[in-house]
C-alpha cells in the first residue's frame, strides 16, 4: 500500500464551528495542529489505491476550552491545537 499524507484547513473558528471534508474510504486523522502560518489544520493519511472510489463525508468540529458539548457521546475526540491565546479541540462526528 502507498500513502499520501493531505492537509485540511479549518479557517477561523470561532469558540464551536464546524467543518465537511470528503476524504477516500480508509482515510485517518493523524494529526490536528497549526500550519506554518497559523491556521488549524487537520493532516490525514490516504491510501493513495483508493483516491477513486467513492470519498466519504466526515464532519469536524472544532469547540473551544470551556464550551459546552451537547450529545458528546457521538463525537470522536481527534486532538487539540492553541492558537492566539485560544485552545480548540477537535472531534469527528460518529455518522
Amino acid at each position: 500500500m502507498i500513502s499520501k499524507i493531505f492537509k485540511y484547513t479549518m479557517d477561523d473558528p470561532d469558540h464551536a464551528a464546524s467543518y465537511s471534508f470528503l476524504m477516500p474510504p480508509g482515510s485517518r486523522i493523524i494529526h490536528i495542529g497549526l500550519d506554518g502560518v497559523g491556521r488549524l489544520c487537520a493532516w490525514a493519511i490516504h491510501d493513495v489505491d483508493r483516491e477513486d472510489e467513492q470519498h466519504q463525508g466526515w464532519i469536524l468540529m472544532v469547540f473551544g476550552t470551556g464550551l459546552f458539548i451537547t450529545d458528546s457521546d457521538t463525537f470522536e475526540y481527534l486532538g487539540s491545537a492553541t492558537q492566539e491565546g485560544y485552545v480548540w479541540h477537535v472531534f469527528k462526528v460518529k455518522l
